[in-house]
């Protein structure tokens, strides 16, 4: 089975986004992160395509303008539950990787999303993204696993005091030696670099890279559209 097929049947009956924390603290402290990252860049307001929208947990903690808002997803059950809780907000049930947008966003973003498309659908997709990017406007990929973080996190560097039990630092040696073998695909999905990323753009942009604070094996890569 392809990574992406793969994927496409984990989600398919999903009713959870499955993050690691599922409460209105941790969620809070998850958009500011987020939301701070987009001050920075300098997203105020605008037009917002979320990809990978999922059920909506995280929605009302970005304060979106619910009336610039469009989310897609390709799981029904997770669309579902979130046009139940938000019936006002734009959602279309697509699959993100070959969907072209038919307007102008100010805002293009996924969270924790794009580790599960292969360089070949990330390539297309970005490519169907951004040409759709007002000018100025941002493509945003939160939370993608860093591939130059990869040894680091499997040999348990990035646990606190960079400290992991013998059993466990075993498991995730014989862990890592498997998933070195399949290439960038393991059980997180597919690592990137910011450098790789840039090499898949194909019109005028500027790249910037974040770290994490809630995952120190992933980052928030922002891509800028030029005037």
């Amino acid at each position: 089975m392809k990574p992406e097929d793969f994927y496409k049947e984990l989600w398919k009956t999903q009713k959870t986004p499955l993050h690691r924390e599922n409460n209105s603290k941790a969620y809070q402290a998850y958009a500011n992160e987020l939301m701070n990252i987009l001050l920075y860049m300098g997203y105020e307001s605008g037009k917002v395509l979320e990809i990978g929208c999922g059920n909506g947990a995280l929605f009302k903690y970005f304060g979106f303008d619910e009336k610039a808002y469009t989310g897609i997803d390709f799981s029904s059950s997770l669309v579902s539950i979130f046009k139940e809780n938000h019936p006002e907000v734009l959602l279309i049930e697509h699959d993100a990787s070959k969907y072209v947008p038919s307007q102008k966003f100010d805002l293009i973003f996924g969270n924790a999303v794009h580790q599960h498309f292969s360089r070949d659908m990330l390539e297309k997709h970005l490519n169907n993204m951004l040409p759709a990017l007002e000018e100025n406007g941002l493509f945003v990929m939160f939370n993608l696993p860093y591939i130059h973080l990869r040894k680091s996190y499997f040999y348990g560097e990035l646990w606190p005091n960079g400290k992991m039990s013998l059993a466990r630092k075993t498991k995730r040696n014989f862990l890592q030696a498997i998933f070195s073998a399949l290439g960038r695909f393991d059980k997180m999905g597919f690592w990137y670099s910011l450098e790789e990323i840039e090499n898949m753009i194909q019109i005028p942009c500027t790249a910037e890279i974040f770290g994490s604070n809630f995952y120190p094996y992933r980052v928030h890569i922002c891509i800028k559209r030029s005037s």
